[in-house]
């Protein structure tokens, strides 16, 4: 029999991210110049799904877009996952910007995945090359306090972001940031699919909640 979990479901989506350094630009660690985070949505609360992009370059490639833009097709959405990100701290992005209405479109995956996001004035291209095999990780979220996930990784050897012809600067790393889950580092560029939030304090042990939700575990998926 299939099982049942009985968890509060906070989220359901694939998590999309490039973000690269570039050693010759003077930052703290040669800090990440280029970020992209891409959210395509299947289930809020209350419904409603959709894509949003929290986008950000170095100053050389788009002046305008050093302190990043957000691109939605559903500005609830947008304004959801600003609140959300808020929450956490994360500054990635400046999430007061307001959201701006865009055509999203995704490709088929395979060894690669490329998406191409369209405004008024901006052509983002955005590609993961290189794709390995998906893992299927789970644990207590780093991001959100009492939150526990679900999801398949896929980590890619390449990426790249293109606004309006230019590329941005900058090359994948090693991110040291999942050794604490993990206990290894993971490419600064991954596709996280069929990502599953759920609220840890309602997941029931009979629901086949782990006894201890601290340390994420790694599969291979089958």
């Amino acid at each position: 029999m299939w099982r049942q979990h009985s968890g509060e479901l906070l989220l359901a989506n694939d998590l999309l991210v490039i973000n690269l350094q570039d050693p010759a630009i003077e930052r703290p660690d040669h800090s990440v110049v280029s970020h992209l985070s891409l959210y395509d949505v299947s289930y809020v609360p209350g419904g409603g799904s959709g894509r949003v992009a929290f986008l950000r370059l170095a100053d050389e490639v788009e002046p305008s877009l050093e302190r990043g833009t957000i691109l939605t097709d559903n500005h609830e959405l947008a304004e959801f996952l600003q609140r959300r990100l808020l929450g956490t701290g994360w500054s990635g992005v400046d999430l007061n910007t307001e959201p701006r209405l865009a055509v999203f479109e995704r490709g088929s995956m395979s060894t690669g995945l490329h998406v191409r996001v369209e405004t008024d004035g901006l052509l983002l291209q955005a590609a993961w090359e290189g794709l390995g095999a998906p893992r299927w990780v789970e644990g207590a979220s780093t991001n959100y306090r009492n939150e526990y996930q679900w999801a398949l990784l896929r980590e890619a050897s390449e990426g790249s972001i293109t606004v309006n012809g230019r590329r941005a600067s900058g090359a994948p790393f090693a991110d040291d940031r999942f050794r604490s889950t993990l206990g290894r580092s993971v490419s600064s560029c991954q596709v996280g699919l069929c990502e599953i939030h759920v609220r840890r304090n309602s997941l029931g042990r009979r629901a086949g909640a782990p006894k201890r939700a601290e340390q994420s575990k790694e599969r291979h998926a089958s």
